[in-house]
């Protein structure tokens, strides 16, 4: 009898388990999943951010630094109106990203318009924009480069001797030494 119930206790405690298991696999796939609904990459180049300006939906966006440069980079944006600006402080930093790598991962929860910058070379600049509609719509999407143009080479002309002319009719000498002078 002690056996018996040994085995049912036993089986219980595996049943238990089993639904235990199944329940915090379900809520935690769908609790990831509603977290964030979509992330969006911004290019950081040797020439500036790709796009410049990313639009996307409130509350269910993450925007991410790709960085596709040979040196690392750091995003930062500046606190408005800082009080101290010989030791800026800022209200997002994103750390240096390496090359090839992604950083900077910046979760949008409401509606905002953030103005962000290289560190190194605060003229390269871009913006993050989620508008008040939730349902406005997202464009994020990196733009190819436009290529740049390479100007079509210009053919030199190649000057021309004049024809040898032996003083026939119409022909022009030109002044030079003559035969009879050189004598």
């Amino acid at each position: 009898m002690v056996r018996n119930w040994h085995r049912s206790l036993l089986g219980l405690a595996a049943a238990g388990v089993l639904v235990f298991g199944i329940v915090a696999v379900a809520v935690s796939s769908r609790g990831h999943a509603s977290a964030i609904g979509s992330t969006f990459t911004i290019e950081i180049t040797s020439t500036g951010f790709n796009p410049q300006t990313c639009t996307v939906n409130r509350n269910d966006s993450e925007v991410q630094f790709l960085n596709k440069d040979t040196k690392p980079h750091r995003v930062v944006i500046p606190r408005f109106a800082d009080p101290n600006p010989d030791n800026p402080s800022y209200d997002f930093d994103s750390g240096f990203i390496a090359p090839g790598e992604t950083g900077g991962h910046i979760r949008v929860t409401g509606q905002l318009e953030w103005h962000y910058q290289d560190f190194d070379d605060p003229s390269k600049t871009g913006n993050i924009i989620a508008p008040p509609n939730n349902n406005a719509g997202s464009n994020c999407s990196p733009q190819t480069p436009t290529p740049t143009r390479t100007p079509t080479p210009v053919a030199t002309p190649t000057p021309q001797r004049p024809p040898a002319c032996y003083r026939g009719p119409g022909c022009v000498v030109a002044p030079g030494v003559t035969k009879e002078e050189s004598n």
